[in-house]
């Protein structure tokens, strides 16, 4: 009876120190996997706002240059006719003005709106993943076997890539201010 009860014992043993290794394997697989997601999704993020940022630069530029265009024929256009009356100041009444187009504006408002959402769809995958981790390293038992690493600190030390004045509205827990004026 002694020894069914040594053997059965053992068994447990056996059983709970099985268990508990797949576990802390199981947890470090899962670490590791966050950790790879994390960079990978950094990655995403850097080049996403890389794209962001040319995408708007070089619309406004070109944006600029269409006003600057626009200025050469229109400027001259007006002062030839005012230039010389004989009696044609209200000649341009009948006349077809030239229209600004105002396509690559829009085009440029879009873009900067659809733009900023991506970015941010994309930090929110970051953050997800960070959070994910973090949920790991706090809650029992995983915690008990959530390995540190340089790659781990990085998770714990991701900040969201914002604003200053987003920070300091966040801060004062107050965002008085009005946009449109």
């Amino acid at each position: 009876m002694r020894n069914k009860l040594i053997a059965l014992s053992v068994i447990a043993v056996l059983i709970i120190g099985v268990g508990l290794f797949a576990y802390n394997i199981s947890i470090k697989n899962h670490v590791a996997r966050l950790s790879n997601l994390f960079d990978a999704q950094i990655q995403v993020v850097e080049g996403f706002h890389d794209k962001m940022w040319k995408t708007i630069s070089e619309k406004c530029k070109i944006v600029d240059k269409q006003k600057d265009a626009f200025k050469e024929i229109y400027i001259p256009l007006i002062q030839g006719r005012y230039s010389q009356d004989n009696g044609k100041m209200m000649m341009w009444i009948k006349e077809q003005n030239p229209a600004y187009d105002q396509s690559t504006f829009k085009d440029l408002m879009v873009a900067v709106e659809s733009l900023r959402a991506g970015f941010f769809e994309k930090q929110k995958m970051v953050i997800a993943t960070v959070q994910e981790f973090k949920d790991i390293r706090d809650q029992w038992p995983s915690s008990i076997f959530c390995p540190v690493s340089e790659r781990t600190k990085l998770m714990e030390a991701f900040k969201p890539i914002t604003s200053t004045r987003s920070k300091e509205v966040m801060e004062a827990g107050k965002d008085d201010e009005t946009y449109i004026k």
